[in-house]
């Protein structure tokens, strides 16, 4: 079980995202929409348009998890 460090916060997209951005894009995306550092260990959560999948996103240790 992958579980995040204590005290992260857990940031969600209200709205969807294409399904084939990758983690850079996707931290862009938290600095525009969330006003977030994607960089802060924040544990980020995106979904599709469907609503039929969901990326989750974590910085850590110098590397997108």
């Amino acid at each position: 079980m992958i579980a995040p460090p204590g005290g992260s916060r857990i940031l969600l997209t209200t709205k969807p995202v294409y399904s084939r951005k990758g983690a850079h894009n996707l931290a862009v995306l938290a600095i525009e929409i969330l006003e977030a550092d994607p960089f802060s260990g924040a544990v980020l959560v995106f979904r599709s348009h469907r609503a039929d999948w969901i990326k989750i996103l974590v910085w850590d240790a110098g590397a997108w998890c």
